[in-house]
């Protein structure tokens, strides 16, 4: 009979889909574990590649401000450092810094300097003191520079000499070697 007690249970058929449970011998969670693993390192493998690439450019960078610093330096010197005796020699080593298009803009004007440093035997012997970059552009290779110098000046009126001190902007360009492509002194 149906209903006695002796008779074996049944479980009641379940209602809905059925599933499977956990598969003996395997941890749940590991899949996503792992994908969730191999993401962050392949994010960290990007930021680290990201952030070297970016060392690398601002190293670049520095080493570019560096060099145009050192040769706005050397070109202050070469305009404040000049005698009458050897001024087609100091004027030629000034052009040899430049930019063609300024040299050439410079040259116009070498006779007359010339002729003029002879006739007051001015003579001028120019240190610097200071130098920083105003801007750099990596891009167009370009840097301005501040360069001050002070400069010991003598001609026949002022035989002794008197100091002076001036402050320039340079024009740096990178053209294989760092050249000026403009000057301005500044008050």
């Amino acid at each position: 009979m149906v209903g006695d007690p002796g008779d074996a249970q049944t479980d009641p058929a379940p209602i809905g889909p059925v599933t499977a449970g956990p598969t003996p011998g395997r941890p749940t969670g590991v899949l996503p574990a792992a994908v969730i693993l191999v993401l962050a390192l392949v994010g960290s493998l990007v930021a680290g590649v990201w952030f070297g690439i970016r060392a690398v450019q601002a190293f670049g960078d520095e080493r570019g401000m560096a060099n145009a610093v050192d040769a706005a330096k050397v070109v202050a010197t070469k305009l404040t450092t000049f005698d009458a005796g050897t001024a087609e020699a100091d004027t030629k080593a000034m052009l040899s810094s430049a930019t063609p298009v300024y040299a050439g803009a410079l040259e116009g004007d070498q006779d007359p300097v010339i002729k003029g440093m002879r006739q007051a035997q001015a003579r001028s012997n120019g240190t610097v003191t200071g130098a920083g970059v105003l801007s750099y552009n990596p891009g167009t290779h370009t840097a301005h520079v501040l360069v001050t110098v002070r400069a010991r000046v003598s001609n026949k009126m002022l035989p002794g000499g008197q100091d002076r001190d001036y402050r320039m902007d340079l024009t740096m360009v990178e053209q294989g070697d760092w050249l000026v492509d403009n000057v301005e002194f500044v008050g």
